[in-house]
């Protein structure tokens, strides 16, 4: 375990393969009730957010102490969910997400000034490189472009926050130059695999060439004690206003 955690500090990932078993993953049946419109694609569904309120997952989070305990070594002890979503993957031209980080949209859309929060994802089918695995430039997390100051005057809307329109992005000559001195990591595995990443990581996923939709649930973790400059304007399903702290089964 501390080689993971070595890795991800160093290269800003950490990958765990087929950690929970099967039966034991949330249903995506279930986690589609909820009252927050799915973000479609065409007439097919791209994501859904918000549903860490629902009771019924707020338990099977509390009982998943694998997650607990990694998180612990990265933020400490009291986290709660920033923001909680799952990612569809199907075979259409739109479904892509450029390369980007996340904590741009948090540093100036919600106020947030300090990165201590953590992306888990967790595997809710297999994922093979024909299904447009989610792609990490290591080590990327370190290293900024000076004209990234300047994303300071982005405005948010939802269609910049969650389509192939995505805010943030990186052009593909940035792109190249930093994969001279960042090697890219095809996040690809078994059904109920594990990946811990920073949300400053240069990431994004291609199309997928597979005939069934593959789905990654995708939980950001904050450290409670981490606040805001300012209240943020975005609905709670993209920002969550609620920091009271996980209560973990022991």
């Amino acid at each position: 375990m501390r080689t993971k955690i070595n890795n991800y500090i160093k290269n800003g990932w950490s990958f765990f393969e087929d950690i929970i078993p099967d039966s034991e993953l949330p249903n995506y049946e279930e986690l589609l009730i909820n009252e927050h419109t799915p973000i479609l694609e065409s007439d097919q569904i791209r994501s859904i957010y918000g549903f860490h309120h629902q009771n019924q997952f707020s338990e099977w989070l509390k009982k998943q102490l694998f997650i607990k305990n990694e998180l612990e070594v990265i933020l400490g002890n009291e986290v709660y969910v920033y923001q909680s979503k799952v990612n569809i993957k199907n075979t259409l031209d739109e479904s892509v997400w450029p390369y980007h980080r996340d904590f741009p949209f948090w540093k100036f859309f919600d106020g947030y000034e300090k990165n201590e929060m953590v992306n888990v994802v967790i595997f809710l089918d297999d994922v093979s490189i024909t299904e447009g695995p989610l792609k990490l430039l290591s080590s990327s997390h370190t290293v900024f472009l000076p004209r990234e100051i300047n994303d300071a005057s982005t405005s948010f809307s939802i269609d910049k926050s969650s389509s192939a329109e995505l805010a943030f992005a990186f052009t593909d000559d940035e792109i190249k130059n930093f994969k001279k001195n960042h090697d890219e990591y095809m996040v690809v595995g078994k059904k109920g695999s594990v990946l811990f990443f920073n949300p400053d990581i240069i990431h994004g996923s291609g199309i997928s060439t597979s005939d069934g939709s593959r789905k990654l649930l995708i939980l950001t973790f904050n450290k409670c004690s981490n606040k805001p400059a300012k209240t943020s304007e975005r609905p709670d399903f993209l920002c969550s206003k609620n920091i009271e702290p996980i209560e973990w089964n022991s």
